[in-house]
């Protein structure tokens, strides 16, 4: 982790304009393509969900904008985020969920059996991970081709990114479904947000084989 000069940092006007804003998140919804690298993962019985998460944590990596957090009055920019994600909570009832977090990976196949064996979470439950801000947080609605939509936030000085995954549909001779970002306008701009999509892309359409 290192802290970031906010002398010589060219987005630090930004940042002191959109930190104390009452409401300074906003959301961009996009389609995805993922028919290639969905497709090409199942033979390794990895999921689709599965894929996503690998390529929006494999992006949130390389996009420097996604690993950067507050720090009291201070920006620190980690090395690494990890993926903490809401999944259906073992002997629930259906479309009650808890939180998955595991520690991130470039490796699909690894990264797709760490995720595998992440404890699911009881929200609110006293967990180590609750007090870590090196996460990226990621959901889905997988009943819903939805158009818009916003998370929820702890309140204008949370800057962990949230990510939403749509309903999986066949589209335009592909599989497409529809991706969320929420951001924090203190330490993500627009173009940020553009190159974290256009790596998501990139990855799937990459071949499982090509990313294990």
């Amino acid at each position: 982790m290192k802290i970031i000069d906010l002398e010589s940092w060219e987005r630090a006007p930004h940042y002191r304009l959109f930190k104390g804003l009452a409401h300074p998140h906003y959301a961009v919804t996009v389609p995805v393509e993922a028919g290639v690298l969905v497709d090409s993962a199942r033979e390794r019985s990895i999921s689709a969900f599965s894929c996503l998460l690998y390529a929006l944590s494999t992006a949130a990596n390389q996009v420097s904008a996604f690993r950067m957090r507050f720090r009291g009055e201070d920006v620190v920019e980690y090395e690494i985020v990890h993926p903490s994600y809401a999944a259906k909570l073992p002997g629930a009832s259906q479309g009650v969920f808890g939180y998955a977090t595991f520690e991130y990976t470039d490796s699909l196949a690894e990264f797709d059996r760490r995720r595998k064996a992440a404890p699911i979470n009881i929200p609110g439950q006293d967990n180590p991970n609750n007090e870590r801000d090196d996460l990226i947080y990621c959901s889905s609605l997988p009943w819903l081709a939805f158009t818009g939509l916003t998370h929820a936030y702890g309140g204008p000085r949370d800057t962990v990114p949230r990510f939403t995954l749509g309903k999986f549909q066949q589209r335009h001779g592909g599989l497409e479904a529809q991706l969320c970002v929420q951001v924090h306008h203190a330490l993500v701009d627009g173009y940020h947000i553009g190159q974290l999509v256009e790596t998501v892309e990139n990855i799937c359409a990459t071949p499982a084989d090509d990313l294990v």
